[in-house]
Formats: C-alpha cells, sequence, structure tokens
C-alpha cells in the first residue's frame, strides 16, 4: 500500500531564533551554547514541488483510467484507487478523498469481503477535517477494532487511528471515551518516540486538556508539568543543534491528521545570546498567523537587549498538529497565556514583562491585562479593535454558513487581500504552511465575539501602561474604532501611535517600518526605569 509523507515545514528565521522556554523554565543559560548556535547555518527542508504533485495526480488518474477498462473489481484498480485518495486528501481536496474512499471501501467488501483499515483511517480523517465528527466516529472505531485484533499492529497505523477517535469524541463531548484514547496515545507515543518526544509531550497537552474539561485538576496539573519538562528539553536541544529541520522525518508517518512540521512548536522566542536581558517581551499574533510571523520584529528588538517569546493562539500554527485541538478556542488561549507568564514571573522575577499583540492578537493583550494585570508590566497592542469596513458583509456570509454546516470550514482569504498590498508580505504568508486562512463559522463568531468584548475590558485596565497602535492605511479594521477603544481605557498612563503609511499589520511579517520600530524601542525603554525590580 503506498503512503505519503505529511507537507514538512521549515523554520523561516536565522541564527538568533530559539525555543525559549528553555530560558523562562531556569534562570541559568549556557551562552556559549547560544553562540555556537548563532553561528550554525540553518539546514532547509527539500519539500516536493507543485509539478511534482502534479506528475503524481495525472499518472495516477491515467493508470485508473486504463484499469477501468478491464473492470473495476480487480485488487490492482482498488490498490490504485486508494493511492488517487490519499493524493486528493494530501492535496486538501477532502470531498474527492471522501468519496474516493468510499469507493474503495465498498469494491474491498465486493472483492475480499474486508475493508483495509488505511481506507477506514482515511475516510476518518477526511470526515474529521471537514468537520463532520460524529461521521468520522464510525470508521475510526472499526479501523481500531480491527487493529486490536491483530497480533502484530503498525503503531504508527495505530497512532494515526487513535488520534483522530480520540479528537472526534473531544469535539463531540465524550469526554471520557476522549480521556481513555489519549492515555493510549501518551503510552504509544512514548513507546514509538522516547520519554522525551515531542509527540508526547503534544499527547500529554491533549490528556491535560480534557482532564481539565473533566475537573480533573491535579491530573490535570501533572500532564502539563511533564509536558513542560519535554520542551524545556527539546527546546534547549534545538538550541544547541541551531534549529535544524530535516524533511525525511516527515516521510516516516502514514496518512495522518498532522499537515505541518512534527517539531513545530506553540511557543518560540529570540533572544541575542551575547546582551544581558533587561525585559521580556510576549508577543501574540493576529487571526490565520502564528508566533513565527513576530521572527523579523523580535530578532531586531532582541538586538536591544529583550528576550522576544511568541505563543501560537490555539487553533493556529502548531496547534493544527494537536489532537482534537486545532480549532480557534481563545479561552483555552488565556487559560495559556496564564500559564506562560506565571512561568515567566518564577524564572525572571526582576525582569519586566511585556504583552505584545496584533489584531486579534491585541484584543487577547488586553483581556489578559485586565483579567490579570499582577502577572504583566505592560501592553502593546496593535490595531485590537472589532469594527471593521466590511463587518456587515461578513456576518452576513458567516450565518449562512453556520446554517449550512457550522464546522465546515470556509476560506477568509480575503483578509490577506486587505491586510496589505505588499505582494512580498502576501507570498510570505501563502508559502508557510502553518499558517491557516480557512475557519469554521463557529469558530469565526467566537472571534467576532470576543473582539466586540474588547470595549467592555480595557476600562478595567486600570495602572498598566497601555500602547495602543494603529496604521491609517488599514483597510480592515476603522481607526475611529481603535481611538474609541484608546479613549476606553482605564489607565492614565496610555499612549496613541497612528501610522500614517502602515496598513493593518504593523509588527508580523515583514511590515515593520522603522519609525513604528523606533517609536515601540523608545516606549519600552522609557518605561524600563519605571518597571525595575530588585533582583535576587
Amino acid at each position: 500500500m503506498s503512503r505519503f509523507g505529511s507537507p514538512c515545514s521549515s523554520v523561516n528565521f536565522r541564527s538568533l531564533t530559539i525555543a525559549a522556554i528553555a530560558l523562562f523554565f531556569s534562570t541559568s543559560l549556557d551562552l556559549a551554547a547560544a553562540r555556537a548556535a548563532a553561528t550554525q547555518p540553518l539546514a532547509q527542508a527539500q519539500e516536493r514541488s507543485d509539478l511534482t504533485k502534479d506528475q503524481t495526480e495525472t499518472q495516477l488518474k491515467a493508470t485508473l483510467e486504463r484499469l477501468e477498462q478491464h473492470g473495476q473489481k480487480k485488487p490492482e484498480y482498488v490498490e490504485t484507487l486508494e493511492q488517487w485518495a490519499e493524493v486528493q486528501y494530501r492535496n486538501d481536496q477532502l470531498t474527492s478523498a471522501r468519496d474516493a474512499y468510499k469507493r474503495v471501501l465498498s469494491l474491498s467488501e465486493k472483492i475480499a469481503r474486508s475493508q483495509p483499515v488505511t481506507a477506514l483511517i482515511g475516510l476518518g480523517h477526511c470526515y474529521y477535517r471537514l468537520g463532520d465528527y460524529p461521521d468520522s466516529i464510525p470508521y475510526y472505531r472499526r479501523a481500531l477494532d480491527t487493529l486490536n485484533a491483530q497480533a502484530d499492529v503498525d503503531p504508527a497505523l495505530l497512532e494515526s487511528c487513535l488520534e483522530g477517535l480520540a479528537g472526534a469524541y473531544f469535539h463531540t463531548k465524550q469526554l471520557n471515551q476522549s480521556e481513555e484514547l489519549y492515555k493510549r496515545m501518551v503510552d504509544l507515543s512514548e513507546k514509538i518516540y522516547g520519554s522525551k518526544s515531542l509527540q508526547l509531550s503534544w499527547a500529554l497537552l491533549s490528556l491535560k486538556d480534557v482532564y481539565q474539561r473533566l475537573g480533573k485538576s491535579d491530573d490535570a496539573r501533572r500532564s502539563g508539568e511533564q509536558a513542560a519538562a519535554i520542551l524545556r528539553e527539546a527546546n534547549l536541544q534545538r538550541l544547541q543543534e541551531g534549529m535544524v529541520t530535516r524533511a525525511s522525518d516527515s516521510a516516516k508517518h502514514p496518512i495522518s491528521l498532522r499537515r505541518a512540521d512534527e517539531r513545530s512548536l506553540p511557543l518560540i522566542g529570540l533572544v541575542d545570546p551575547v546582551r544581558s536581558i533587561s525585559a521580556i517581551i510576549l508577543c501574540v499574533h493576529g487571526l490565520g498567523l502564528r508566533n513565527a510571523s513576530f521572527a523579523s520584529f523580535g530578532k531586531r528588538i532582541a538586538a536591544h537587549g529583550f528576550m522576544v517569546l511568541a505563543i501560537d493562539v490555539r487553533g493556529f500554527g502548531s496547534w493544527q498538529e494537536a489532537r482534537g485541538h486545532e480549532q480557534l478556542d481563545l479561552k483555552s488561549c488565556l487559560t495559556d497565556l496564564d500559564g506562560i507568564l506565571r512561568l515567566i514571573r518564577k524564572s525572571h522575577p526582576d525582569k519586566p514583562i511585556f504583552l505584545l499583540g496584533e489584531s486579534m492578537g491585541g484584543a487577547i493583550v488586553l483581556r489578559t491585562a485586565a483579567l490579570h494585570p499582577e502577572l504583566i508590566d505592560g501592553v502593546i497592542a496593535s490595531v485590537p479593535a472589532a469594527k471593521r469596513f466590511t463587518e456587515r458583509g461578513e456576518a452576513i456570509k458567516v450565518g449562512i454558513n453556520l446554517i449550512r454546516s457550522p464546522n465546515r470550514a470556509m476560506g477568509v482569504t480575503d483578509v490577506l487581500d486587505r491586510a496589505t498590498d505588499d505582494q512580498k508580505a502576501r507570498e510570505f504568508w501563502a508559502r508557510d504552511p502553518l499558517a491557516r486562512f480557512e475557519l469554521s463559522p463557529k469558530e469565526l463568531i467566537q472571534f467576532q465575539v470576543f473582539m466586540r468584548e474588547n470595549v467592555s475590558f480595557a476600562p478595567k485596565i486600570q495602572k498598566l501602561p497601555v500602547l495602543i497602535v494603529q496604521g491609517l492605511k488599514d483597510r480592515l479594521v476603522k481607526p475611529s474604532a481603535t481611538i474609541d477603544l484608546y479613549n476606553s481605557l482605564g489607565t492614565e498612563d496610555r499612549d496613541l501611535l497612528m501610522l500614517g503609511t502602515s496598513e493593518h499589520l504593523i509588527f508580523e511579517a515583514i511590515q515593520c517600518t522603522d519609525t513604528a520600530f523606533d517609536t515601540v524601542l523608545a516606549w519600552l525603554n522609557a518605561h524600563l526605569p519605571k518597571l525595575a525590580k530588585p533582583s535576587g
């Protein structure tokens, strides 16, 4: 049976980039190792070209047409049809893949009185990624029953089946069933990949979320701590390796729900290893983007003595790999931020902590400042307002799709068109395999409600210094709405930066101008003496 490896992503930034969880889990840092890592070249992943994908699809289609002339009830035809379904799945042609897998199962039943477990899992994955979670469960269950009955089970196939079924149960709120499967995922991940693997850490994070939903706080804490320990070790290793990625790693696994590099992480960081750290900036990205979107800005400001961390919001970046947790979840993102900030505060009690967020991320950092002002020392919120130029049309579109299929992803690529006229920036996002511009109506409604609630939380920020930033060439968010939000802040230590030549994004991708950067740096440095904390 032919198997196609998962698409692999390469890291898009170089020498100063490190996965910085290690830095706030431990107050000590091996600067010699950091300097050595900074001199190592970045290995670029070798991915298949679009031409190769087209050739593969064309060849399979020609083979299917040839075999159809001799009848469809031959094993060779069924095997080729399953290969075709896999290619369609890899190319995100999910409806076509679903229909092909159904034909494979039907023909296999007629020919061999059995159904291949790979096709059962593949069909389950199609329904899953289409948002039809209840429809995916029967196929996963049949596949799992078949695998459980086998004496010699392919661990990778079992993992693929377990991750899909556990996620489907989680989405349909069958939490007890989900818990048992995630426990098996933990055991299996440790067996396949080892006790220090990132796959194990992701399984533990998924199990932690289930425990939290079930009210098992002690179990959730233990799973979270174990996952954090693995991430700390993995990030320190990445620092020493110079962030090397290998495309060949992805080819070891069969078809699965994962669409990204197996080694991507929910938290990354940048630091200049030859400078002492004056403060820490934790960044939160906008809709559709991910933590690496801050790479250019982060590298630049790290050279001025700031440690820069950036998270993936739930549903974006590395979370697209998390079984059952690949959808937008702003409530859980706030919980993530709370935990990260507490870890930073514990490990670096003498360093000021700033939150910086853009668009959706701007709303998230303002909400965090209102709920947990004791955890941070200042906020920079770029275009955090909710009112948009095309708000009414977007609401109608989302409403229609909500009625048709609430979990079926719909494209929001028009956001890119209105976010910037810079072709290089658009290409930057288009090339990023972890960017996500398809969300379900349920996710988009959650996003819209969260953004609108900002006005009610802004007055609760009473003492923290806040810098609000807005580009006057923004074609997404109305500048007047940002000004209204600024005026509603409760703190007197507030500043408003209006940038006449800037578009929607100020700090992400390659959008940060010299004016924006210099002003933000001056604002940060002006507040550092006021926020200085005694060491020890």
